[in-house]
């Protein structure tokens, strides 16, 4: 079979150490970025919105944002959407508003402001940064942590955080608690770099993607555009305030409880919960992303939720939309019958110990070998890898291809990563390849669904992650492992690639599969060979050190 030329699917990874202050490093990104300053100047901005990706071209997620700026007190803004139209002054103390529709969709908003100030809540993000969990892969810096919310008795978080390029020092991507961005296309505004395609979801599907189409100065400064005494304005503004979860449960109004549906895998215990949007009546609108112990859960949850009711929500005595979370227990039972799973966690750590020597309950000291063949610009040619392994703290894995090098090893509690050439991008694919289950620490439970699938007439146990179209396709951004009934990996995803394992063969009782071929858009690209396998004696401690090339684990799913 014609081996497939691949390239570019594989990002290398930065290993760019910066000893800059955390928190001063993402103050000066936000502010390098950030329209909305007492010292910008004056400007007029214009941006067309469109759903992110092509499947939600029909959704009515299309409109136009106009803004007219003189300075943080004194601003118009201009947002047209279908369905929804907002007009809005502000001159200092002095507002004025015209809408019309009687609801502010929360993704319109959070990308309304993400066009001017990405990070509106400067302070307490700079805050959560000082004691956020730092990662950097692919060239960025990522700054991570959790916020929680509780309904009294449950507690359950979700996640947050901010990504710098560390090339640039710009912002690329961030998100929590009623803020979400993701910047590209910088360029120059006077003294600031401005993102000039901006994409938000407001916390539900699905994303939009603002579009700078004009940002030029506003010179002179026409004060007719701040009129905030001409006719036409609301009498009861339209407004969007973010509360607590205690403060959303106050106005609570009685309701039955939640009726889970039976679930015949994961967890039959957890947490689930999501952000909300509460209109002026004090009825539920857009419902952001479930994070729940067992996914099996959201539909029951999300009806739920868009089925109870509150007592409008008070500002000056007038009402307004709030913006908070919902936390909620659950508890059921598998249906009687009916076909059950067991958890991914226990999918995965199975599967590997069945295929893969370094986990086998069995496991000592080996060396394999393989050679690999893929399409270059030069045509097909081969290239080597290695796994060298002495126990879970001394193991070394390299591959080479042209005049391409990458391994990474593991040397007590010393890690160390090497990476050289145009091919290291398909040499990581390679290593991914041969050992595809994701390490355990990696992933969250809830994240994963687990299904049967039939391939080549043979029932597998599918679990996967991410999203899947209406024929069972899953995109680049998915992951997938596909399980016999033994609990042995025939098939995975990842990246937009498929691997397919066979040649299954016995070494101290793990199945190895001795030919693994990894397809692109169901063309082989790389065909993988382990032409042998060894019980050796322990090698020498400086064989898994790489000097000079230190690494911290980061960022990778794969176990080594």
């Amino acid at each position: 079979m014609r081996l497939k030329l691949l390239v570019g699917l594989l990002l290398s990874i930065s290993l760019t150490a910066h000893s800059e202050d955390n928190v001063s490093r993402v103050r000066k990104a936000i502010e390098r970025s950030t329209l909305d300053q007492p010292k910008t100047p004056p400007f007029h901005l214009k941006a067309t919105l469109v759903p992110s990706l092509e499947r939600d071209r029909a959704s009515n997620r299309t409109g136009t944002i106009e803004i007219w700026w003189a300075s943080p007190t004194q601003w118009k803004r201009d947002l047209a959407v279908a369905g929804f139209r907002l007009i809005e002054i502000t001159d200092g103390s002095r507002h004025w508003q015209h809408t019309e529709g009687d609801y502010f969709p929360e993704w319109l908003r959070e990308i309304s402001i993400a066009l001017i100030e990405p990070v509106p809540n400067r302070d307490a993000v700079l805050a959560k940064v000082k004691t956020a969990e730092v990662h950097s892969i692919l060239g960025t810096t990522h700054f991570s942590w959790m916020e929680f919310s509780s309904n009294g008795d449950t507690t359950k978080a979700m996640g947050a955080g901010i990504t710098i390029n560390d090339n640039s020092g710009l912002l690329a991507h961030g998100g929590g608690f009623d803020w979400d961005f993701q910047n590209k296309s910088y360029s120059a505004f006077h003294s600031l770099l401005i993102a000039r395609i901006v994409s938000a979801s407001g916390g539900s599907d699905p994303e939009v993607t603002a579009t700078i189409t004009t940002l030029e100065d506003l010179n002179p400064v026409a004060q007719d555009i701040f009129d905030t005494t001409q006719p036409g304005s609301d009498p009861n503004p339209l407004r969007t305030v973010p509360i607590d979860e205690a403060t959303l449960r106050k106005k609570l109004l009685p309701t039955a409880p939640p009726i889970w549906p039976t679930l015949k895998d994961g967890p039959l215990e957890g947490v689930t919960t999501t952000t909300v949007v509460v209109d002026r009546n004090g009825q539920v609108h857009d419902i952001g992303f479930m994070v729940s112990d067992n996914p099996g859960t959201n539909a029951a949850a999300h009806d739920y939720i868009a089925s109870i009711r509150f007592e409008p929500f008070l500002l000056n005595r007038e009402p307004v939309q709030a913006y908070s979370r919902i936390t909620m227990p659950f508890k059921t039972t598998r249906p009687p019958g009916e076909d059950s799973f067991d958890s991914a966690r226990n999918y995965f750590e199975h599967g590997r110990r069945l295929i893969s020597p370094s986990a086998g309950t069995t496991a000592s000291p080996y060396v394999l070998h393989a050679t690999f063949e893929a399409g270059t610009k030069n045509g097909v040619q081969q290239g080597q890898y290695s796994d060298t392994w002495n126990s879970d703290a001394q193991w070394c894995r390299e591959a080479t291809f042209d005049n391409s090098h990458f391994s990474r090893c593991r040397n007590g509690d010393k890690w160390y990563l090497f990476s050289k050439g145009e091919h290291a991008p398909l040499l990581q694919i390679v290593l991914k390849a041969i050992e595809p289950i994701p390490a355990t620490d990696t992933f969250v439970e809830s994240d994963w669904r687990i299904d049967r699938k039939t391939i080549d007439n043979v029932s597998l146990i599918r679990v996967a992650t991410g999203h899947e179209s209406a024929e069972g396709t899953l995109d680049g951004q998915s992951r997938g492992l596909w399980f016999n009934s033994d609990g042995l990996l025939i098939r995975s995803h990842f990246r937009g690639l498929d691997t397919v394992q066979s040649q299954f063969q016995d070494f101290r009782g793990v199945q190895v599969p001795r030919l693994i071929g990894v397809l692109s858009d169901g063309k082989l690209a790389v065909r993988i060979s382990i032409t042998s396998i060894e019980a050796t004696q322990p090698a020498p401690s400086s064989s898994f050190t790489l000097s000079g090339h230190d690494w911290k684990r980061q960022f990778t799913d794969e176990a080594r």
